[in-house]
């Protein structure tokens, strides 16, 4: 079960290759203003539903360990992954559909003619949860190894892990819902703008454990 706990190193590598490559030259044009000039078979593929769900459950298996063993400071702790840079990836799948991702900014979603404000607006609040569970794991981690730790710091920014993992799954989740709509572009800005955010305050450095996040913190 104790090696269940925690990734190996090569876990972006590992989830990547488990997708594949595609062999189709699916085009995104017209409404995304785009188009990709070679087979996106040659460009590599992440699987992101099953990275958040590898997030959440590192720290949670994390936790469960902590509860039963008690808190080991020579125990490595759950790793700061950022799901929209966290690999050389130019597509991340969520909900069935394929996100063309370039400089860390959503430029497409195959299959769904998106406006470039529908683009954006996606954009800001994923890239806005990706930062908030990067420093939510980050904060904890460095919580644990206090000395004279304060467990409702700990609790409180493990819960907003969790919360920031489980909205990003919900902004996928709604715009793969909203996808065959007449007016999917529309009604999908909409609904990822009014998708309620965890309420995170995060203070001090931009940077992570890889160097920086997606985005600044405004």
């Amino acid at each position: 079960m104790k090696n269940a706990i925690f990734l190996p190193v090569g876990l972006i590598l590992l989830i990547t290759l488990s997708v594949g490559f595609r062999s189709d030259r699916s085009l995104i044009t017209s409404g995304n203003g785009l188009i990709i000039t070679r087979p996106l078979g040659y460009m590599e593929k992440l699987d992101g539903d099953q990275l958040i769900e590898t997030l959440i459950l590192q720290r949670f298996n994390f936790n469960k360990a902590l509860i039963k063993n008690g808190f080991d400071p020579k125990k490595e702790t759950p790793k700061a992954i950022s799901i929209i840079n966290s690999s050389s990836a130019s597509i991340i799948s969520f909900s069935g559909f394929d996100y063309i991702v370039k400089q860390n900014k959503v430029i497409g979603i195959n299959g769904i003619q998106l406006s470039s404000s529908a683009l954006a607006t996606i954009t800001d609040k994923i890239v806005k949860l990706d930062q908030m569970q990067q420093y939510c794991c980050i904060q904890a981690n460095l919580a644990y190894k206090q000395e004279n730790r304060d467990l409702n710091t700990v609790k409180t920014l493990d819960r907003q892990y969790f919360a920031a993992l489980k909205t990003f799954r919900s902004v996928t989740s709604n715009i793969a819902d909203l996808a065959n709509k007449s007016n999917a572009s529309l009604a999908i800005e909409t609904a990822v703008a009014q998708i309620k955010m965890p309420d995170v305050k995060m203070i001090g450095t931009t940077t992570d454990l890889n160097g920086s996040y997606v985005a600044k913190i405004k």
